[in-house]
């Protein structure tokens, strides 16, 4: 009964009714209903240029079309793909000139025509310090221009050749005519009500500490009909309520948390739910400050000259960030936190990466050789079993105690579970971690402000992947609080080699990941991260969805044609 009301009340919000399974007609199936656990409150701007986590892209994903589309079953850029804007592209022979042409068939929903004045009016917003966005990482310092040839071809002329130019051109498009200016996005009430849009469905409404309401568009160009009569993100506490709720059939279509995977295995096996899984391109570590917390700088001026960021009291000294790494039992992390779901890393590198260096090896797990280097760093066990900082510790003071905070996201519980076998692992060789589990976007705030010691997070690779690592391991993407190089690390010969990769003439794969052995076996000697695991990604559905087809990282390709009935 519960859960029929809860059907009831949905329908009720969206004013559809409820249809049997044969006369379900396009925008008459039942909505597609997910759980987000950290809350509408907290998801952030719903513009695609200002939205600064994965919760926000999950709703504006499906409400903007991205500039060139990827073809679900390559996994890669292609002509006229679902949501792209792109009808064709041409490269140059330099490599440096982008002529992109545009369809001529896409419209916003107030019914006008998306043309190239909303694609330039986007990439140079990015390019703007008026906005904070994630894109402006991978754009700055690669595009030099944007023309506009007519209305539906513009020319992007880069400032170096770029092997991941696709990847950075390709960002989601918003709205040109509704904006004064690029200043105008900031604070502007597109945030929570993204008015115009172009994708699988429009907006409908954000009740903050409830759910998010997406609304079927028929008008969508790439699908013949759109069946769901709207999409759902409804708040859930953290992951175990999510499960929860979906096993008690309140949620529609949930990523499995590590520890509900064997059961949901089980429960495939029976047929009682739909299941998918793949190796992740996403990978979680340990983030080190690298710089004095207290006084956070950007690595450059603006002239370009390098600032002295001073040193983190104890990270601040590479080879303490070497016994951290020595120090921590990533497999008995990923056997007791992750129940066995994850694979080491060796470095940043995914290991299903065609970059991936296959002799590097994970550092060895060695309590013994971590307190041995410990000891050398200036931070000697004491009496009482703590280490203390002497005279011979790079930054800390005589006297200082090796004690640090970790942040992490208290809204997982996988989270949670490893920041604890992280802690007592760390006791072990005299090392005091203080544990502060934070709802996300304030531990965003902390981390891209740089005023912290450490943090538990994870990277999830762009789609297509590539094995860039710009927009992480350069001295531009560390400026507080925009830059995602926000451990403060520093390494001249690495950013070269990510630069030599990056501009390859030729963008030869094989001549690539051979830079990229380099740079993973630098970033392993420096240890800026305590690298931990990649692990799998699981999804299940509900069994009253029809038509659930995912490929790998593209869960939602088809949601227009998922059919969900009250049977």
């Amino acid at each position: 009964m519960k859960r029929f009301l809860f059907f009831l009340l949905i329908v009720a919000l969206l004013g559809v009714p409820i249809l049997a399974q044969e006369d379900v007609a396009p925008g008459e199936g039942l909505p597609i209903i997910e759980g987000n656990s950290s809350g509408s409150i907290n998801i952030g701007s719903l513009n695609p240029l200002r939205c600064l986590a994965t919760d926000c892209s999950t709703v504006t994903n499906m409400l903007f079309p991205t500039v060139i589309g990827v073809d679900p079953e390559t996994a890669y850029y292609a002509p006229n793909a679902a949501d792209g804007l792109a009808s064709g592209w041409e490269i140059s022979e330099d490599g440096l000139t982008y002529t992109i042409t545009l369809r001529e068939d896409i419209f916003w929903s107030d019914g006008e025509q998306i043309n190239a004045d909303d694609v330039i009016f986007t990439l140079e917003a990015i390019l703007s310090d008026e906005i904070e966005s994630t894109q402006s990482a991978p754009l700055l310092g690669v595009i030099d221009s944007v023309t506009k040839i007519d209305d539906f071809t513009i020319e992007i002329t880069l400032q170096a050749a770029s092997c991941t130019a696709l990847n950075d051109i390709s960002t989601r498009v918003v709205p040109e005519h509704i904006f004064s200016d690029f200043a105008d996005m900031v604070d502007n009430d597109f945030d929570r009500n993204p008015s115009v849009t172009s994708g699988v469905f429009t907006f409908g409404s954000i009740d903050e500490g409830e759910r998010v309401v997406l609304l079927a568009d028929q008008e969508y160009e790439f699908a013949d009909a759109v069946y769901p009569q709207g999409w759902l993100y409804v708040d859930v506490p953290d992951t175990a309520v999510e499960y929860e709720r979906f096993l008690a059939g309140e949620l529609n279509l949930i990523a499995v948390p590590t520890e509900n995977r064997a059961e949901i295995r089980e429960l495939a096996a029976n047929g009682e739910v739909q299941l998918a899984e793949w190796s992740s391109n996403s990978w979680s570590y340990i983030g080190l400050n690298n710089a004095d917390p207290e006084n956070p700088l950007p690595a450059l001026d603006e002239d370009g000259n390098v600032v002295d960021q001073g040193g983190h009291p104890l990270f601040g000294d590479r080879n303490v960030r070497r016994a951290m790494q020595h120090a921590v039992d990533v497999q008995s992390l990923i056997e007791g936190a992750l129940f066995g779901e994850g694979v080491q890393m060796a470095s940043a590198e995914l290991p299903t990466s065609w970059a991936l260096n296959p002799d590097l090896a994970p550092v060895p797990f060695d309590q013994e050789l971590a307190g041995q280097m410990l000891d050398d760093a200036g931070f000697p066990m004491g009496d009482d079993g703590v280490r203390v900082a002497n005279e011979n510790a790079m930054y800390a003071e005589a006297g200082t105690p090796f004690e640090f905070e970790l942040i992490y996201n208290d809204g997982s519980e996988a989270a949670g579970r490893v920041a604890a076998l992280f802690q007592d692992q760390l006791r072990e060789i005299g090392v005091t971690v203080v544990l502060s589990g934070l709802d996300f976007n304030t531990a965003i705030d902390l981390i891209g402000g740089q005023v912290y010691d450490a943090y538990l997070l994870g990277w999830q690779n762009g789609f297509p992947i590539d094995p860039d690592l710009s927009f992480i391991f350069t001295a531009e993407a560390d400026e507080p609080p925009f830059g995602f190089n926000d451990t403060s690390y520093y390494n001249e010969e690495l950013f070269a080699l990510i630069e030599e990769a990056r501009t390859l003439p030729g963008c030869d794969r094989d001549e690539r990941a051979a830079i990229y052995y380099r740079v993973q076996e630098i970033l392993q000697e420096d240890q800026p991260y305590i690298w931990l695991y990649s692990g799998t990604t699981v999804v299940a559905a509900s069994n009253d969805v029809q038509n659930f087809a995912p490929y790998p990282n593209q869960t939602r390709w088809n949601i227009q044609d998922w059919v969900r009935t009250d049977q």
